[in-house]
């Protein structure tokens, strides 16, 4: 697949890197990451591209990537999960749960699903169907948009074709890192889901009263 990557870059340019990250922050499941990973090690092997317009075109991606993520989340998740979403054991309680949560904590969800693959994908498209507001979402998205491709990317362009066989225990052991920290965090919220589903309904109250 790092082939693949050096040979897109040599025959679309630097703009191919924004294109494939966006595509996959917007909520497909698309090997984005690998050609940004591809184009550092190119930008490390051959010299012929510097390594901060790689970064800079991965960055510019991201956030794009998370952006339309958000709004189709918005438009098309929030009433698909209002309709249907009793048919996977997502209530009204439960839903205002995850709108609550979204709304408190929504931020460090998404920069943390930054450095997850799959996590990448689907988190913009969650907060926005969750109604997580935008000020906070943008932000938490251009921090997670510059750390990511920055901590990948020079990650990649320092070991250079050394990166190859390292990248994979690197992004799998920051995976597990992230889901462990999420499966804590599902494990918190089931014992205290009563507690907070209050919460968060009086939250939701009190939101439609004042907007």
């Amino acid at each position: 697949m790092i082939h693949f990557a050096h040979h897109m870059l040599r025959e679309y340019g630097i703009g191919v890197i924004t294109l494939a990250v966006a595509i996959e922050c917007a909520g497909l499941l698309f090997p984005g990451e690998t050609v940004f990973f591809g184009a550092a090690i190119y930008a490390s092997t051959t010299g012929r591209i510097g390594i901060v317009p790689v970064i800079a075109a991965a960055s510019l991606g991201a956030i794009l990537g998370n952006l339309v993520g958000f709004i189709i989340g918005r438009l098309i998740g929030a009433p698909m999960l209002a309709k249907h979403g009793w048919r996977i054991g997502l209530n009204a309680r439960r839903l205002a749960l995850g709108r609550y949560l979204f709304r408190e904590h929504g931020g460090k969800v998404v920069f943390a699903c930054r450095f997850v693959s799959v996590l990448r994908s689907f988190n913009a498209l969650l907060a926005g169907a969750s109604a997580m507001p935008w000020r906070n979402f943008v932000g938490w998205t251009i921090a997670g948009g510059i750390a990511w491709p920055v901590i990948h990317g020079t990650f990649a362009y320092v070991l250079g074709d050394a990166a190859r066989r390292v990248s994979v225990p690197f992004r799998v052991l920051l995976g597990l890192a992230t889901v462990g920290a999420v499966v804590w965090i599902l494990r918190f919220i089931k014992r205290n889901e009563t507690r907070l589903e209050a919460i968060a309904m009086r939250s939701d109250h009190y939101g439609q009263n004042h907007a």
